[in-house]
């Protein structure tokens, strides 16, 4: 090994303890030297024994950027073919198999934890029987991404689209622009009052024109009176103040919160 001393240690230090090597600085850049001489010797010896790069399997696809609950254009907004339900659905049929159908509940979860909507058929019975049967997928919607009449959970994966600090929150539009809809509309009923924090309302685009948004006050709203039907009242309402405060940029929470899913199940004590 004679030749690794000579390669590495200076001539001036040949006869003197090892322990002084270590700490000279011409060994320390001599041997950093070296190591890196032999490093990519036996690197190169490799590549030409080796030519082929190594085999990871499938190189996974990239993130959809729908699915991280950024807005999406709608390819096909308008309908090409007549609406299979005819644009109707009937509150029996919107809560078929759900044990309670006089007092049926809506568990939202959301990104930001989960609401519990108490849903009022008997003051709102149209607009409780599309927000049931679009969340259970019991009724085809329009999809403006594929174009074509589809049948799933229509809130799920959806996002607030708005949140307006002390006002209220409005969500459950597929494109997450607020300029969704599910292929028609329907008209208004109960539009008034809006006098409670955490009434559930839909996001109504004008007289007789709900397509299937909704809203949750964050406090007593008059100025929706006359609009926006009344179908349901939602808690906790710290959890909707929540969202609400979110940061936004132009209404529209920086950081998506998402609706997770949207379940239909019976009040507490109802059967």
């Amino acid at each position: 090994m004679s030749w690794l001393r000579d390669a590495v240690v200076p001539q001036e230090l040949h006869g003197a303890p090892p322990s002084l090597w270590v700490r000279h600085p011409s060994v320390v850049l001599r041997a950093t030297l070296l190591l890196a001489f032999l490093d990519l010797t036996v690197t190169c010896r490799h590549l030409r024994t080796h030519p082929d790069a190594p085999d990871f399997g499938p190189v996974a696809p990239p993130v959809v950027p729908s699915r991280l609950g950024l807005p999406q254009a709608a390819l096909h907004p308008v309908p090409t073919s007549a609406d299979p339900g005819e644009g109707r659905i009937s509150l029996a049929d919107a809560l078929e198999g759900v044990a309670c159908p006089a007092a049926p509940v809506a568990v939202i979860e959301t990104s930001m934890g989960t609401l519990r909507c108490d849903l009022w058929p008997d003051r709102a019975p149209t607009s409780v029987a599309w927000f049931a049967a679009l969340a259970r997928g019991r009724r085809d919607f329009w999809d403006p991404l594929e174009g074509a009449w589809t049948r799933a959970p229509f809130y799920d994966g959806t996002v607030f689209h708005v949140a307006r600090s002390g006002r209220w929150i409005q969500g459950g539009d597929r494109l997450r622009t607020g300029d969704g809809a599910f292929g028609f509309s329907f008209a208004d009923e109960n539009t008034s009052p809006h006098d409670r924090a955490g009434l559930l309302c839909m996001g109504s685009a004008g007289p007789n024109d709900n397509r299937g948004q909704f809203a949750i006050l964050v406090e007593p709203r008059p100025s929706l009176d006359g609009r926006y039907p009344i179908f349901g009242r939602c808690g906790p309402t710290a959890l909707v103040d929540a969202i609400s405060e979110v940061p936004v940029t132009a209404e529209r929470p920086r950081v998506p919160v998402f609706v997770r899913s949207v379940r239909i199940g019976c009040r507490e004590g109802a059967s």
